[in-house]
């Protein structure tokens, strides 16, 4: 399993708005990338920081979203983020990830 973070500032009083275009993003498109699982959206109460936490099957096919989808998402996330995005990728030390495969968690 690999996971894939992306963190964000989003600017003030836009963190609702992000959280639904994140969430549309990771339904209608990166849901039907090859080897997406889940993902999962974090948001930090000292700042608006925002991460994006990606689940994947394979570090290939993550990496296949990043050079070939991300770039267009992105483009509708811009006119919200102050800063960012910080990406950052991870190996998942977990056999079974299929508690994963609920709905998405994300806060407002």
């Amino acid at each position: 399993m690999y996971v894939r973070t992306v963190s964000f500032v989003v600017k003030p009083f836009e963190i609702k708005r992000f959280c639904k275009c994140v969430d549309e993003i990771a339904r209608d498109i990166a849901s039907k990338q090859p080897g997406f699982v889940e993902h999962v959206v974090l948001i930090s109460e000292q700042e608006k920081r925002l991460v994006t936490v990606s689940f994947w099957q394979t570090k290939a096919e993550a990496d296949c979203y990043h050079d070939e989808v991300f770039p267009s998402a992105l483009r509708r996330l811009d006119s919200m983020i102050d800063s960012g995005p910080v990406i950052q990728y991870y190996t998942a030390l977990v056999p079974d990830c299929s508690a994963l495969r609920t709905k998405s968690v994300v806060a407002a």
